[in-house]
């Protein structure tokens, strides 16, 4: 499959990716944290692994955040390494029953949420650390009290090439992913999922990252 993103176009308005996708290595639940509420509880993200291919290029992409949390100086690799794309958690249970039965729980349709690279990240160097912080995060599955740290993962929207091209659903809505510490015990599940690629099941296993929204900043990260 073949797709381009902002740092695609950053090299050639008709640089894309030809990726070639492995089975899901993420599977993103939307999450009330600290009480915040959720506006999109149906909506999921099944991220993909891809087959390593040819490197863009050979710089990293140097990045400007602001989030919820702060402003972050981060550089991304060049090619990303998991695919995300809007699913469906179709597992038949009581709690997804009630879920999808309450009038005040809408699900964000599948066209207006994007697919979305996500890119290993480091810290630029020379730049402030995150500073770890403790976050409660209530999703369908756990209540807990987990401590978040300097963030790994950054997603940005990408877009099938086509002629003319396919427009972004929101090129503005970016994604910073903090690894979850501190989670302790918890139950593996069974889930089946569906998207553009089909159904699946899937074992889900403890949480690894926390992706909140986010957006790029104007100016340069500091060396």
């Amino acid at each position: 499959m073949e797709r381009q993103d902002q740092f695609t176009e950053v090299v050639s308005s008709s640089t894309i990716y030809t990726m070639d996708l492995v089975k899901p290595r993420l599977f993103c639940n939307p999450v009330n944290k600290n009480g915040e509420g959720i506006n999109y509880p149906s909506t999921h993200l099944a991220c993909y692994g891809i087959r390593p291919f040819t490197s863009l290029n050979r710089n990293r992409n140097q990045l400007l955040l602001g989030d919820q949390f702060g402003e972050l100086a981060l550089d991304a690799r060049t090619r990303p390494e998991n695919f995300c794309v809007p699913t469906e958690d179709i597992t038949v249970s009581p709690a997804g029953a009630a879920v999808a039965s309450s009038p005040a729980l809408k699900a964000l349709p599948t066209a207006e949420m994007g697919e979305y690279g996500l890119y290993r990240t480091t810290r630029t160097r020379g730049t402030p650390k995150f500073e770890p912080r403790e976050v409660n995060l209530v999703d369908q599955w756990i209540d807990r009290d987990v401590k978040l740290v300097q963030p790994t993962r950054f997603g940005t929207e990408a877009r099938e090439r086509t002629t003319p091209q396919t427009p972004y659903v929101n090129s503005d809505a970016k994604l910073t992913c903090y690894p979850v510490r501190g989670f302790g015990r918890f139950e593996q599940r069974e889930v089946t999922i569906r998207n553009e690629f089909g159904q699946e099941r899937l074992t889900v296993k403890k949480p690894q990252l926390l992706c909140v929204p986010s957006e790029e900043l104007d100016g340069e990260a500091a060396n």
